[in-house]
């Protein structure tokens, strides 16, 4: 469904035909590595909105606890492609869009009756790009995590694929920075 998504920019057959969806991409919470899943959205002013319902199951959705853990994410909506940071609402500002939501989607009135708990509303606020002038915060290259040398560290020398500037955060909170394949 994913690559359908992307190919599609944004609009796809079956259940979802006519449904907004979006591609979210986070960090996992414990695994560190980026995790994509496609879901309903609402527009809310200059901010997307979307629904941890989790099909109505009794625990909120993988990509709930990531943006918990860190609320920074990736989203593909139609042919735009940008970065976010994640919001739980609450109160009134989480109650407002969840008619309209009802209204768009009637089976989700199903998964709130099912879940047994309240369906968390999540806000995604364009992150602020980035002044290429200004100075960068420093970022320390191959820190060791609390874990390493236990094997489930593997004490993070290099990541799977040698890309150039590429950063990696990992489930411990150290930044990882690998400039070339060959630091």
């Amino acid at each position: 469904m994913i690559d359908e998504c992307r190919s599609a920019g944004g609009v796809v057959g079956g259940d979802f035909e006519g449904v907004p969806l979006l591609l979210l991409t986070t960090t996992g919470a414990r695994s560190g590595e980026p995790r994509t899943m496609p879901m309903t959205y609402l527009r809310d002013g200059d901010r997307l909105v979307v629904f941890a319902a989790n099909g109505g199951r009794e625990n909120h959705p993988g990509w709930y606890h990531n943006v918990l853990a860190s609320p920074a994410a990736r989203v593909e909506v139609g042919t735009q492609t940008y970065d976010v940071t994640a919001t739980v609402l609450e109160g009134t500002e989480r109650d407002r869009p969840w008619p309209e939501q009802l209204e768009r989607t009637p089976y989700f009135a199903g998964f709130q009756e099912r879940a047994g708990r309240l369906i968390p509303v999540v806000g995604l606020t364009r992150a602020p790009k980035a002044d290429p002038g200004a100075p960068q915060e420093p970022v320390p290259v191959a820190a060791p995590c609390a874990g390493a040398g236990s094997g489930r560290s593997r004490g993070h020398t290099r990541p799977k694929s040698h890309r150039p500037s590429y950063r990696h955060r990992r489930p411990c909170g150290y930044w990882i920075a690998w400039n070339s394949p060959s630091s």
